[in-house]
């Protein structure tokens, strides 16, 4: 089963196995032709543009390949819905890095 949509009515109409691949619109009033593959072809098109749209980067906007790492437009790393400079970063990680030694410092 397969969802159409004929292009001449705008009518929405339900396929089945028993149906031909290609045939009249079942619409009555309408002249229009319909197309399994055609339009099997334009619902997968529809999903796979959505799915590659949905990762953006959350700074600039632009498409990133992966939520962890650096975008390449606007140099940021993002990390799921969030972005950061690198710089806030590097702070991040001398500050805990700091925290660590003074604890190992205080515990010998």
């Amino acid at each position: 089963m397969l969802k159409i949509r004929c292009h001449d009515c705008d009518q929405a109409f339900i396929w089945v196995d028993d149906m031909p691949p290609r045939g009249k619109c079942p619409n009555p009033d309408c002249e229009g032709t319909y197309d399994v593959h055609q339009a099997l072809k334009e619902n997968l098109d529809a999903r796979t543009s959505s799915a590659a749209d949905s990762l953006l980067c959350p700074a600039c906007g632009g498409v990133i390949p992966s939520r962890w790492g650096l975008c390449p437009h606007c140099g940021k790393f993002t990390a799921g819905p969030r972005s950061f400079r690198k710089r806030d970063i590097f702070l991040a990680v001398a500050l805990f890095l700091l925290i660590l030694s003074l604890l190992v410092r205080l515990a010998l």
